[in-house]
């Protein structure tokens, strides 16, 4: 059975490259938000698909990362969904602020297909296949 991620993320090309690297890593079902305020209508239909991990990016449109880890954490039913931070940002402010508002994880994108694979392949076995949320 497909596990269920759920990315959001503004850049075309990001979510190109990351579903290029995801596709060879197993079964998962992969969705992408390109905003804030469709992720969080899809978390708030709960209908087809309900995340098992949740990877944001910090810049986005309108509702912003932060926002939208805020809303994750404030919701019983993905209070342990482990929520990675994944974006270019490398500022000390945004990875604290990350952690302070309860992301499990942070991390920067790294830019070769081969250094992606490696971190999502790390970063899948402990977060779903561990379930150490």
């Amino acid at each position: 059975m497909p596990r269920n991620i759920l990315y959001v993320e503004d850049n075309q090309d990001a979510i190109a490259f990351f579903s290029r690297v995801v596709n060879k890593l197993g079964d998962y079902n992969f969705v992408t938000r390109e905003d804030g305020t469709s992720a969080i209508s899809l978390l708030e239909e709960k209908k087809d698909f309900t995340p098992e991990m949740i990877l944001l990016d910090i810049n986005l449109p309108g509702m912003n990362g932060f926002e939208i880890l805020q809303y994750v954490r404030s919701k019983t039913a993905y209070k342990h969904v482990p929520v990675i931070m994944f974006t270019s940002s490398d500022d000390n402010g945004d990875v604290r602020k990350s952690y302070e508002y309860g992301a499990n994880a942070y991390l920067i994108k790294p830019d070769s297909l081969q250094s992606l694979k490696e971190v999502l392949q790390d970063t899948f076995n402990f977060w779903l296949k561990h379930n150490v949320a």
